[in-house]
């Protein structure tokens, strides 16, 4: 099944989202008046985080490089 993604349309509000999944920073998708944010510095970090909380881990993010 499928996950939503959830997107703000502040900067402060996907800061405040990030700072609650455990998560620094934020990205963005789009441009102009379609332009979202997102928590996490990337996509593939606020899945990572996603994916914790969902399993109940409270371990918090780690950098993969």
């Amino acid at each position: 099944m499928a996950r939503k993604s959830v997107s703000y349309k502040t900067k402060t509000s996907a800061r405040k989202k990030a700072r609650s999944l455990g998560l620094k920073g934020i990205h963005s998708h789009g441009r102009g008046k379609n332009k979202i944010y997102m928590p996490g510095s990337t996509h593939s970090a606020y899945e990572r985080a996603l994916k914790r909380k969902k399993n109940g881990s409270k371990k918090k993010a780690t950098r993969r490089y």
